[in-house]
């Protein structure tokens, strides 16, 4: 199951079918689609099928929650889930589990990004039992990079993408104790 997640000032839950709205609101912005979308504006219904796949992943401890603040708005989504086959990548990352974050512009700079994703990475490798993750990046997207570098995750090499050239990261899980 997806765990709640709570951070300084924020929670992050389960999404749910309620969620589709404030996702198409987040997932609109042309700021926030221009790389995790290819700049591409999702109709709704494919919006809502990403909620209902969210849905399925949710017994494995995978898929996608909701950023909330106290008073319940919106700041972004995040979710983890296997690389989406139809994206071509190198064999480091198929089959592999990413993370991944979008944040409405009003939440960014503020470090919540990281924290949020740290939380995601800490989910995944102490309850889940997750070997490694992997992120794929479009090259211009510094911000994601730089991101993916304060998270600890490292690039592994580089492919071509929809539209900009993609760069793969992964991380490693800590080593555990026998």
């Amino acid at each position: 199951m997806k765990p709640v997640l709570r951070g300084d000032g924020f929670v992050v839950v389960p999404s749910r079918a309620q969620d589709l709205d404030d996702l198409c609101r987040l997932l609109w912005d042309r700021e926030v689609r221009r790389y995790l979308c290819d700049d591409i504006e999702l109709p709704r219904d494919q919006i809502a099928d990403m909620l209902a796949r969210s849905d399925a992943l949710t017994p494995r401890g995978l898929g996608l929650w909701t950023i909330r603040s106290p008073a319940d708005d919106m700041l972004g989504c995040v979710g983890a889930k296997p690389v989406d086959p139809a994206v071509k990548t190198d064999p480091l990352v198929a089959g592999e589990i990413e993370p991944t974050i979008a944040l409405s512009p009003a939440a960014w700079g503020k470090g919540l990004a990281t924290e949020v994703l740290r939380m995601v990475i800490d989910h995944a490798f102490n309850r889940l039992g997750l070997n490694r993750l992997v992120a794929i990046v479009d090259e211009p997207n510094t911000a994601s990079r730089r991101l993916m570098a304060r998270v600890g995750f490292r690039e592994t090499g580089s492919g071509d993408g929809p539209k900009y050239r993609l760069i793969f990261h992964r991380l490693d899980a800590p080593l555990r104790e026998a």
